[in-house]
């Protein structure tokens, strides 16, 4: 009886360690998204222009 009350425990502990780290890996990923929301638009008009040239040249070069 009590070996079967050990396991018990100790699978709750797991299950309970496997929730905590669900959670804080929500919370990380609400947070981050948060910074990147608030923050300023790094990209300017030029490398933007630039990304498109690489991404049609790329994308060219798949088609041929």
């Amino acid at each position: 009886m009590s070996e079967d009350r050990a396991q018990l425990i100790l699978i709750g502990a797991i299950a309970l360690a496997f929730v905590i780290l669900g959670i804080v890996v929500v919370y990380n990923g609400v947070l981050f998204t948060e910074t990147l929301s608030s923050g300023e638009t790094s990209q300017s008009a030029s490398s933007a222009a630039v990304t498109e040239h690489e991404l049609n040249q790329s994308v060219g070069c798949l088609l041929v």
